[in-house]
């Protein structure tokens, strides 16, 4: 996405004028995702920029999309929305509920840390693997090579 490009940049103003377009949601999961995708990434841009009242409208439309969604484990990086709804009820001063939101984004961040550790390490243990069978192919294929020399050596001997 190039407004999320723009966003890592630090470039706010062309990031905003990249996510200027509107999709009416229903409750198809991809549609909703998408635009939680945008409204995750206005808001992030809002509380980059100091525009709390703009920061707190896209949050109120994150909370509206995910009352829309049945399937709240797919959607993607819901820790960093959980994250932007603790520093809403925060600004908001529900201290409570921020407390609650920001902790239940820990866990997810945890939980979401350990099941990407545990693929790296399985992809690593994958790859070590294959490494290995390479290397011991190749040395039993030199030890084959090794042997039909000696034995062309040990015929022409005879």
């Amino acid at each position: 996405n190039l407004a999320e490009i723009y966003y890592f940049q630090h470039k706010y103003d062309q990031a905003l004028h990249n996510l200027r377009w509107t999709m009416q949601h229903n409750s198809n999961h991809e549609i909703i995702d998408l635009l939680l995708k945008k409204h995750r990434l206005l808001a992030l841009i809002y509380l980059k920029t100091n525009a709390n009242e703009y920061f707190n409208i896209e949050i109120e439309e994150i909370e509206q999309l995910l009352k829309w969604t049945n399937q709240k484990e797919e959607v993607s990086k819901l820790d960093q929305i959980l994250y932007l709804r603790a520093h809403s009820k925060k600004l908001n001063g529900d201290f409570k509920q921020a407390y609650v939101l920001m902790d239940s984004a820990l866990v997810l961040t945890k939980k979401e840390n350990t099941l990407k550790n545990a693929e790296l390490i399985e992809r690593h243990s994958y790859q070590e693997a294959v490494h290995r069978y390479n290397h011991e192919k190749i040395a039993f294929e030199n030890q084959k090579k090794i042997m039909s020399i000696l034995s062309d050596l040990d015929l022409s001997a005879k």
